[in-house]
């Protein structure tokens, strides 16, 4: 029943519920014209005002180092400001350029900053909160908070099992592998798909637009061909039939 705004950048908005979100697109980036906008757009809503941020450093423009949204978020202490962490801050490595450890430090700073300036503070894998542990103190509030999915909770079935044959043993496995398929992970994928390729019992599904991945699996394990499909790209209505015909699921987080 409450009224949900959301304020993004974004130039092509997804559709949603009028009666109970509004999206408000303000100007492109994330520059100080971007900042002063949005600040005297939120200043017609009455105090306190509940802002929920979600926050990656990469997101914000200003080579992910944008301190005036900071000083931005430190300056609404006032109102009930809960911040979500979806990334942190970029890592340290041994033998790294200089300006990967000064984006590090920074990184860390502008979290150390907000945390100090939010009433509450969400992270969603244990190894960022083991991070905003050590960068809060004990008055910063900080909590898990699992991402959750848009896929319709009938994808999920925990009770199912694979077929079996009559002396037990599983006739067909189908691991399905949800992604977008970019180059990137395509190629953390192909290492692993192989393996899995050379059990004949086992069949690969590509949930996605998959398909010239697809191809170029099939030309390296022709003997394997006719065991590895795609499901092309799919709507979000789609997705939960075809999840149901797997027997295991695998998403890569790029």
């Amino acid at each position: 029943g409450d009224q949900v705004h959301v304020w993004s950048p974004a130039t092509h908005l997804e559709s949603c519920d009028e009666e109970t979100a509004h999206v408000h697109a303000l100007p492109r980036g994330f520059g100080w014209r971007w900042l002063r906008e949005l600040d005297r757009r939120l200043r017609s809503y009455p105090e306190p005002r509940n802002i929920l941020i979600q926050y990656v450093p990469h997101m914000y423009g200003w080579k992910s180092m944008n301190l005036a949204f900071c000083w931005w978020i430190f300056m609404q202490r006032k109102q009930n400001v809960c911040v979500t962490f979806h990334e942190v801050a970029f890592p340290f490595r041994d033998g790294q350029p200089f300006r990967h450890s000064l984006l590090a430090v920074v990184h860390r700073m502008m979290a150390w900053a907000i945390l100090r300036s939010v009433r509450h503070s969400f992270t969603s894998t244990e190894p960022y909160m083991a991070l905003l542990r050590t960068l809060g103190n004990d008055q910063t509030p900080i909590s898990m908070l699992r991402i959750c999915s848009n896929i319709p909770m009938e994808s999920y079935q925990a009770d199912w099992s694979p077929a079996r044959n009559e002396d037990g043993q599983i006739e067909s496995f189908t691991v399905g592998i949800f992604s977008n398929f970019s180059s990137e992970l395509c190629a953390a994928l192909e290492p692993a798909i192989g393996p899995i390729l050379e059990n004949p019992k086992i069949s690969v599904a590509l949930l996605g637009p998959g398909e010239s991945f697809c191809q170029s699996l099939a030309k390296k394990y022709p003997q394997a061909a006719d065991r590895i499909g795609s499901t092309g790209r799919l709507r979000v209505t789609q997705v939960a039939e075809h999840m149901r015909r797997c027997d295991a699921l695998l998403q890569l987080y790029p």
